[in-house]
């Protein structure tokens, strides 16, 4: 569970207050024994996880340093006796045939990288690794975030909202998503899961069974 992004904005609802937040997970916690993991992408969100969750989603991408900072956060308030608090990443992915095709699936991934980006930076970029460079760019342009084309493919405003910044696209599916050949693909998750206890991967919805098959050929040498 998580604070809400878009599934509340589709509603007209604003995100849970970290009150709020608080409130259900200590509801939940007294309610069931069905482990819960919790969405965040700040360390406020991630001590919430440390003092009522089971685990953590880390919305920061791949970046190590940063996945690290969430996981500390929890860590640091967690009650003595407990199970550590589980770490896991939630990238995009997209298995590609070769380096044409790898290229091609750079571009469908743009759209979600930046619909990502938008949940772990839209309210801050304190303790997130950005570089400098980018921080006025990604403000002022999330600033006109369309959550009516949130995570939907084609030329939406989102989709072209940095394409006049071609270093950034990149940047943002660099961190947010892996894609390429099934070796690439096999090489980014090993080091991603070098630093977390699991992964979340969303595929490209467009071609979800072919990449379900492609997915199958990366995983298995990691099991």
């Amino acid at each position: 569970m998580g604070r809400g992004d878009s599934a509340v904005h589709s509603f007209g609802v604003s995100p849970a207050t970290l009150g709020g937040l608080q409130r259900t997970l200590q509801d939940l916690g007294e309610a069931t024994e069905v482990p819960l993991l919790l969405a965040a992408s700040g360390t406020k969100t991630a001590q919430l996880a440390g003092r009522y969750a089971d685990g953590l989603i880390a919305g920061v991408g791949r970046a190590p340093t940063d996945l690290a900072r969430l996981a500390d956060s929890a860590h640091l308030v967690r009650e003595a006796g407990r199970p550590p608090v589980e770490l896991w990443a939630t990238v995009r992915l997209a298995v590609a045939t070769d380096d044409e095709d790898a290229a091609a699936l750079r571009r469908t991934l743009v759209p979600r990288a930046i619909s990502a980006a938008h949940f772990a930076f839209a309210s801050t970029f304190e303790s997130k690794s950005v570089p400098e460079q980018f921080k006025r760019v990604l403000s002022d342009r999330f600033g006109r975030y369309d959550y009516g084309s949130h995570g939907s493919s084609g030329a939406t405003s989102n989709a072209t909202m940095f394409a006049d910044h071609p270093e950034i696209e990149d940047y943002l599916v660099d961190r947010f998503a892996i894609v390429g050949r099934i070796d690439q693909c096999q090489d980014d998750l090993a080091a991603l899961a070098a630093h977390v206890d699991g992964v979340f991967l969303s595929l490209i919805f467009e071609d979800a069974v072919e990449q379900i098959h492609r997915l199958a050929d990366v995983i298995r040498p990691l099991d």
